[in-house]
């Protein structure tokens, strides 16, 4: 074999983690070769055009298409596992970091709304100025949230209110320490917290719902961004492309068609590719996580989630229960998403549902339902169902890439970040390369400091 052909590490997939291994692991100096079998980058959270998604669509189990193709196809970037980025956390530290801002835009979020069985879409206030513009609540209920959300955006040490209600159920916690009534409470868990359900612990949740609190302010009111052109497939892109400008090889549209392994080196043969490659360290994508619902469907009617005015991105979120023949015991999010993300064309509007399925349950029986209570008389000009899960090639012996659990819609960008840090430590470790930092310093002339 050719020294073109080795590696020092070879990455198997282009999803979010992976391609933060490859650049992080690249800057490092290491000689990376990047594999996926699909012809793009992003593997199952990549961003594609409409006819692109279509023929996805065709090639998946217990799918459901509705519409052909729409006029100006290839302006649609269509996410197979759509994000929001909390405005300070790891993802953003990282893009800033690595310079991988520079290849891509973003977009505030510009409302989180719940829906109530009553009420239909209401706002949710998240911020002072939004709770005392409230017409909803009493002057005395204003002060408890108040209250409540200055407790929780400062430090949580040594609180008395936390004292025996560190593992309460947060639901019973706001009702017993703040007095806040039903309502309330069903906003904080679900639509600011983004809770599953009203039990889970109270210490973890108040720990996340602050790292919400805190993004508000960064870039703008919200605390919440998402990237252009598809957002989690874009990125990765774009640390792919921070990683090939470091000395990474990508292989695109090469499915393994065989890896062997011996004491201290793989070899894997690539389908029609000349030669095989080989490594010291395998990395491989993760193979599976918790099922999840999905919905896709395209509008040309604009949202306001319940505000004065139209939207062009906004997160609507449904609580168990709220809607008729939908389910009892699921969170259902709701991702709007306008050309302002530059993933429609003008006068087009993505919509995205997602839910939980750990059986077998039909994604568009579990879903219907709530995309027709945020359509009511509306009528998509296209739509999708499927269910969305990890499909990964992990051989014996390699370092697996984790696979991201289910987690709330703002947290899991987040949380790529962290594993590929790990993944990226243990590599390190193993060849006993003299590196210290995650991303190495960028040069005076590349930093960054803003990512709009």
């Amino acid at each position: 074999m050719s020294d073109e052909s080795t590696f020092d590490v070879i990455i198997i997939g282009t999803g979010l983690v992976e391609s933060i291994t490859a650049a992080a692991l690249s800057k490092a100096g290491l000689r990376i070769a990047h594999l996926d079998s699909h012809p793009y980058y992003g593997n199952n959270e990549a961003s594609l055009s409409l006819d692109e998604f279509i023929d996805w669509c065709r090639k998946q189990p217990n799918t459901t298409v509705y519409g052909e193709s729409l006029p100006h196809a290839r302006s649609y970037s269509i996410s197979l596992a759509p994000s929001v980025i909390p405005a300070v956390g790891p993802l953003i530290s990282s893009l800033v970091s690595s310079g991988v801002s520079r290849y891509g835009g973003f977009r505030l979020v510009e409302k989180v709304s719940l829906y109530d069985a009553k009420l239909g879409i209401v706002n949710v206030p998240g911020s002072k100025e939004d709770i005392f513009k409230s017409k909803s609540f009493s002057l005395v209920e204003k002060r408890r949230l108040m209250r409540f959300l200055m407790f929780a955006s400062g430090s949580l040490e040594g609180q008395p209110e936390l004292q025996g209600m560190e593992q309460a159920p947060f639901g019973d916690f706001l009702r017993q320490k703040f007095s806040l009534k039903e309502e309330i409470v069903v906003a904080i868990v679900y639509a600011l917290a983004f809770c599953d359900t009203d039990s889970e612990p109270t210490l973890p949740t108040l720990r996340r719902l602050a790292r919400y609190l805190r993004s508000a302010g960064r870039y703008g009111a919200s605390p919440f961004l998402v990237g252009h052109y598809g957002s989690s497939g874009e990125i990765a892109q774009g640390f792919c492309r921070t990683a090939a400008v470091a000395g990474a090889v990508y292989i695109l549209g090469r499915p393994i068609s065989s890896v062997t392994h011996s004491e201290s080196t793989y070899i894997l043969n690539l389908d029609d590719f000349p030669e095989p490659i080989n490594c010291g360290i395998l990395v491989a994508a993760a193979s599976s996580h918790a099922p999840l619902a999905r919905c896709v469907a395209v509008v040309d009617q604009p949202f306001s989630l319940g505000g004065d005015s139209p939207l062009d991105t906004g997160i609507l979120v449904f609580p168990p229960g709220t809607v008729d023949g939908g389910t009892s015991d699921k969170v259902v999010t709701a991702l709007v998403i306008g050309e302002g993300t530059m993933s429609t064309p003008q006068g087009k509007w993505l919509l995205y549902l997602s839910a939980e399925s750990p059986t077998e349950e039909s994604p568009e029986e579990l879903l219907r339902p709530y995309l027709l209570a945020m359509l009511k008389e509306v009528v998509p000009l296209f739509s999708a169902f499927y269910v969305h899960k990890e499909d990964g090639v992990q051989p014996e012996g390699s370092v697996i890439s984790p696979s991201i659990p289910t987690l709330p819609l703002p947290d899991a960008a987040d949380a790529a970040v962290e594993y590929a840090e790990r993944i990226f430590w243990e590599v390190i470790g193993t060849l006993k390369k003299d590196v210290d930092v995650f991303w190495p310093p960028m040069e005076v002339e590349e930093e960054e400091e803003d990512i709009f």
